[in-house]
């Protein structure tokens, strides 16, 4: 008994045509580079972060945060990237066991980034604060 189907040849092939054409606007034709995009080798594939200035001075405050006890807010951002990187830091920070907040600014009210009145409304509330954008 004959079929006419056929397996997918690819992993692109076997997407969803809506996802291949948002992989194609990012570049991604290849099964490689598709593969790689959705499959990342987390071991190989992430820069490190220390490459960023003053990553080392952020991860010590950070500790001695823990060490002392103190509350740790995370300045996040109201778009998804932020939110999305303001939840997972919170979470991360929960699960070593260290006391954290967020904030979220207003976007009309208080603009885009860090900003002065934000930052004394934590200090007022007792907690310490590390960015992230």
């Amino acid at each position: 008994m004959g079929t006419n189907t056929l397996l997918p040849e690819s992993t692109v092939d076997a997407l969803p045509r809506a996802v291949r054409e948002l992989l194609r606007k990012r570049g991604l034709i290849d099964s490689a580079a598709v593969d790689a995009f959705l499959k990342p080798d987390y071991e190989t594939g992430l820069a490190n972060p220390f490459l960023m200035t003053d990553m080392d001075k952020a991860v010590d405050r950070i500790l001695l945060a823990a060490k002392k006890g103190e509350r740790v807010a995370i300045f996040g951002d109201y778009d998804i990237d932020g939110i999305t990187s303001t939840t997972l830091m919170l979470e991360t920070l929960k699960w070593q066991g260290i006391e954290a907040t967020t904030y979220i600014p207003d976007r009309y009210a208080e603009g885009y980034g860090i900003n002065i009145p934000a930052l004394e409304k934590l200090k007022a509330e007792g907690v310490g604060s590390g960015g992230l954008g």
